[in-house]
């Protein structure tokens, strides 16, 4: 899940993000919307 924080902590805005899961040899990225 995600808090919809930056890296600092702080809350971010509403728009799209790029969600990136790195598991040894799998990558995958997937678009996100989030509004608020």
């Amino acid at each position: 899940s995600w808090d919809c924080s930056d890296d600092n902590g702080r809350e971010v805005a509403s728009g799209i993000y790029f969600i990136s899961l790195d598991i040894d040899d799998y990558k995958q990225i997937k678009k996100v919307v989030l509004l608020k």
